[in-house]
Parts: structure tokens; C-alpha cells; sequence
């Protein structure tokens, strides 16, 4: 179900030193897309049954009134609770709408598709709701929540993909709204489609992209959720619950653009080995999660064409031993490791997480180490 929702206060004539760098005067537009997870589909329950913020509005028609999720927890819930509680619309307006579309490829998604066409007709009448109220409009970041239906591809293959979409969303959207910054693509790494396919690694495309690739940004890997049982067997949905985590997510990484802070994710920075030792360094300092994400053998390490004896973590560094000197065929992953379903209990998953980043409402919000491949 496609709607629109806005962060509202009252006109600013003069915006104060309190007020978020990167946001301007008007309405600053956050367009979910993306396939079914997009759209919080088969959420069950739906948490987010009553407004939480006298603010946060949603769009019927031409009509504003005060937010709230109908028939699923669509993840932009979460994040405008997340930029709610964090004072991102005390002195500004947000607008969100939702544009996905269940079991969609990106091929689907991408320019000159029903989709597509879509999600810029109802740029258009945003800024025409906008005008009419006199107020300026611009359309900031993409959510962007897709990839199961593309499991096969390549990190390389996808990747081009998606950064042909942001291309073409940012040429056709700024056409209409005359705006002078790009948009910005917030994505997660998907988890809900590996079981059964340990070749897959097209998931590392989305760290190699908000490392490589200005307009990109990486919040986490989901394999800290729940996830639940479809009527055709496969786990790739979320109850409602983790869908306000994952757009809580989104929220917090949009929160540090737009004051202008560094946000990178929790990622394996540098690689190296002799005889039979890896040494990993992390980006940041971690903590072993056993209660979160159930227990995973060596932490979610793995080196394939090898045997690992121990694992040993301090701060940022990783000691990794193993049964034999690396050679050729050696390949170390993170994350690939599951047996069955998806997510916290026997997806593809790791123990590794940041210490707390952000306290909401919802609960505490970390950095989850993301999926990682390398042929050493």
C-alpha cells in the first residue's frame, strides 16, 4: 500500500543554531524502495497502530494527518520514530513515502519500469502539494531494501546495477524537483536469502559500495532479526518488530548525514597472514554477542580450503589460527555460515557487534560486523 507521510512543525522563518546542517527549509523528501521487505510485508502484527508524534504526519489524497501504519509495520515507522526521538523534525519537515514491490529484482526497479515511473509521479505530486503551500521541496535519500531477488548475481553485477539505479533516480528526480544536491541511497546488507546458497556473496556489493562510492551508505547486515515463515516455506519476511529495528537503522544513519558526521559500518578493514595466522582489523573496537545472535562457530569466521583451531579478539584486532599455512584457495569470510532459515538463531550470521551506538524507544540500536569475503 503505497503512502505518504511528513515530519511537520510549525513554518521556521529563521532556523536556529539547533537545527540539522544538511536539511533546508521545506520539505525534505525520504522515499522508501525496494522489494517486499520494503514494505514491511507479512509483518503480522502491526506495532505502530496509533500516532507517537504530534509532528509525524501521514498523507491520504491531499490531506495530512497524524501518522500511523495500517495494514503492515512498514520500516519507515521505525525511522521516523528514530529521527523523531533524535530531533531531526523539531525544526524541520520530512516527508516519506513507500515504493516497494514484493519479489521485485532490481532489473524490475529500475528506470522505465511500472515501479519506477511511479515512485517519480509521486515526486511530482509531492512538490505539487508543496508549492501549493508555498513551501520549497527536495527530494534527499533513497531507503533502498533489495536483494533477495538477486542472490545469484556477482558483487561486481550487482553493484553496477544499483549504481545505474541511483544514476537515473538522480538525473529524472532532479529534472522534476530543480533541486541542487543529490540523493543519497541508505541500504542494508540482506540476510534472508542465503540458507541453501553458501555461494552466494552478492551481499558484500552494499559495503564495497558506501566504502568505494560517494552517495552510499551501508547501515547493517539483518541477521540480528527474527524473520518468519512464508506460506511457500523460505524465511525472507520479518514480523513487526524487526521491521521498526531495521527502519530504526536506516533513521540512525540518516541522523549522522545529516549533522554532518562520519558513519561508516562495522567492517573488516585490513587482511593479512603468515604461515598459519590471519590478523583482521576491524573498523571499530567490538563485543562477542552470544544472546543476540545465537552462538556460530569461531565467531562467524570461516577460511575455506582450511581448518581454523582458535579465534581471538581484542578491541579492533582479530588473531585467527589455523590448521595449516594459507595458501592458494584459501578464502576468509564473515557471515556465510548458515544452516537453515534465515536471521539471529540459524541464519548466515556472526557474533561481532559494536557496543551500544544509539538508546530509542524501541531499544537499543549497534553496529553488527557485516558480511565479508576475501581470497587470500
Amino acid at each position: 500500500m503505497l503512502f505518504l507521510a511528513a515530519v511537520l512543525v510549525k513554518a521556521q522563518k529563521k532556523i536556529t543554531g539547533n537545527s540539522v546542517p544538511e536539511l533546508a527549509n521545506g520539505i525534505n523528501h525520504i522515499l522508501g524502495y525496494g522489494q517486499s521487505l520494503s514494505t514491511g510485508e507479512e509483518s503480522g502484527k502491526v506495532l505502530t497502530t496509533k500516532p507517537f508524534d504530534r509532528n509525524i504526519l501521514m498523507m491520504q489524497a491531499n490531506t495530512f494527518v497524524p501518522y500511523y501504519n495500517q495494514s503492515t509495520e512498514n520500516p519507515l515507522g521505525g525511522l521516523g520514530i528514530a529521527l523523531s526521538e533524535l530531533g531531526d523534525s523539531k525544526y524541520h519537515k520530512i516527508l516519506m513515502s513507500s515504493h516497494g514491490a514484493g519479489g521485485f529484482s532490481i532489473e524490475k526497479l529500475s528506470k522505465d519500469t511500472v515501479p519506477y515511473t511511479n515512485l517519480l509521479k509521486e515526486v511530482q505530486k509531492a512538490l505539487t502539494i508543496a508549492s501549493s503551500k508555498k513551501e520549497n521541496y527536495n527530494v534527499l535519500v533513497v531507503a533502498w531494501t533489495q536483494g533477495e531477488s538477486n542472490y545469484q548475481d556477482s558483487p561486481i553485477a550487482y553493484k553496477n546495477k544499483l549504481k545505474q539505479l541511483k544514476s537515473d533516480l538522480n538525473r529524472d528526480i532532479k529534472a522534476i524537483t530543480k533541486q541542487k544536491n543529490d540523493i543519497i541511497f541508505v541500504m542494508y546488507q540482506p540476510s534472508s536469502w542465503m540458507s541453501g546458497e553458501p555461494e552466494s556473496t552478492m551481499t558484500t556489493a552494499y559495503l564495497d559500495l558506501s566504502l568505494a562510492e560517494k552517495g552510499f551508505y551501508c547501515s547493517n547486515p539483518q541477521y540480528d532479526k527474527n524473520y518468519v515463515r512464508s506460506s511457500n516455506g523460505v524465511y525472507f519476511h520479518m514480523p513487526a518488530e524487526s521491521y521498526r529495528r531495521l527502519g530504526a537503522e536506516y533513521g540512525l544513519v540518516i541522523h549522522n548525514i545529516l549533522h554532518k558526521k562520519s558513519y561508516k559500518p562495522l567492517y573488516i578493514k585490513n587482511v593479512n597472514y603468515k604461515k598459519n595466522t590471519i590478523d583482521v582489523v576491524l573498523s571499530e573496537p567490538v563485543v562477542i554477542d552470544k544472546t543476540l545472535v545465537s552462538p556460530v562457530t569461531n565467531f562467524g569466521f570461516n577460511v575455506t580450503g582450511n581448518t581454523i583451531e582458535s579465534v581471538r579478539i581484542i578491541n579492533n584486532k582479530v588473531t585467527i589460527v589455523c590448521h595449516s599455512n594459507i595458501g592458494p584457495g584459501n578464502i576468509l569470510t564473515y557471515g556465510f555460515n548458515g544452516t537453515e532459515h534465515s536471521g539471529w538463531e540459524f541464519g548466515e550470521r556472526g557474533n561481532l557487534r559494536s557496543p551500544v551506538v544509539q538508546t530509542l524507544s524501541l531499544g537499543n540500536l549497534y553496529k553488527w560486523l557485516t558480511y565479508y569475503r576475501k581470497e587470500l
